[in-house]
């Protein structure tokens, strides 16, 4: 009996262990960028709009005021990024398309994606991952943003 109960215990956490989704399986699929927010970016007095691109949750680029604001300072902002399960990636930004490869350091809540043009390596720090949401964490000079992307 006691070692049927081992047995079960084994095989229990080897499942369990095997069936855990890690963020390099979750960040596979297209998302949009749904909202870029930052505690410590000062908007000033600016009134919110109250029309149908406000009421939404998502951030509209053109015209959100943090997003005009923070743009500046992402030279390489990508609006729709889509992560391929065979490691490449496209990042589609206002004026410019990103296509390369990508990895995923979970120790370190990393992202790495290297343009396969130019061969420049960006570094994109996580918050978290999910089925649903990536967040993004980005270190300006105006101040810390997070950018909120949504799966489609």
């Amino acid at each position: 009996m006691q070692l049927f109960k081992k047995i079960l215990i084994t095989l229990f956490c080897s499942t369990f262990l095997f069936s855990c989704v890690t963020p390099k399986t979750l960040i596979i699929g297209s998302w949009e960028c749904t909202k870029i927010s930052s505690p410590n970016v000062s908007m000033g007095s600016q009134p919110q709009k109250e029309d149908e691109e406000s009421s939404s949750n998502k951030t509209n680029i053109v015209t959100d005021p943090m997003a005009q604001k923070v743009l500046p300072y992402l030279p390489n902002f990508s609006k729709q990024l889509q992560f391929k399960n065979d490691k490449t990636a496209v990042f589609t930004g206002p004026n410019k398309v990103y296509e390369g490869t990508w990895s995923v350091n979970t120790s370190g809540k990393t992202i790495s994606f290297t343009d396969s043009r130019s061969k420049n390596t960006f570094w994109l720090t996580y918050i978290s991952i999910s089925k649903t949401q990536l967040v993004l964490f980005e270190h300006l000079p105006i101040g810390d943003v997070t950018i909120a992307y949504e799966k489609k």
